[in-house]
């Protein structure tokens, strides 16, 4: 894939694509890519990547069960967050794959994931992590705090997860 689409392809490393299975019930979604992530071209393989994957672990998911991908697929300089241009620029990429993938759940990490899947703002994520919500019938949201909030501020994760795990067991 070649994408010109935003200032964005001017810094990347390289286009990092969704990863995982091409028949998920989940789909987790992050921000955007950060350094390992555009080194290697996988998301959520650094630091956070790994609290990921023991989420993952936690839930029962196993390989054939999801697939990770980001709001926007390239880097930001910097690890800034991504301008509107730039999720404006990708959101076909990212809706496409959804409609090819047709998860069950969408997992979006984060305040700005949650943004762009509700497609709107939202005041703060304590309100909106773990809660399970239907969309349009089509599939279930569930927002949960991005799982670098918990490698800074080192809290316990299992909680926010529960409502997801019974969920995933119907």
């Amino acid at each position: 894939m070649e994408c010109k689409g935003c200032k964005l392809h001017e810094t990347r490393t390289q286009i990092v694509m969704p990863r995982g299975s091409r028949n998920p019930q989940v789909v987790f979604i992050g921000e955007a890519p950060g350094e390992n992530e555009d080194i290697q071209g996988k998301p959520f393989v650094g630091r956070a990547g790994k609290l990921l994957d023991e989420w993952i672990t936690y839930l029962g998911l196993n390989e054939n069960d999801y697939a990770i991908t980001n709001v926007v697929w390239c880097r930001p300089p910097k690890n800034r967050y991504p301008e509107q241009d730039e999720i404006s620029a990708c959101q076909k990429n990212v809706l496409t794959y959804f409609l090819d993938v047709k998860p069950s759940f969408v997992v979006p990490l984060g305040k700005l994931a949650t943004e762009f899947m509700l497609d709107t703002r939202i005041r703060s994520m304590t309100s909106h992590a773990g809660e399970i919500l239907v969309i349009d019938k089509f599939f279930k949201l569930c927002p949960l705090f991005h799982p670098a909030y918990f490698l800074r501020n080192h809290g316990d994760w299992k909680p926010m997860l529960e409502n997801l795990k019974k969920e995933l067991k119907k």
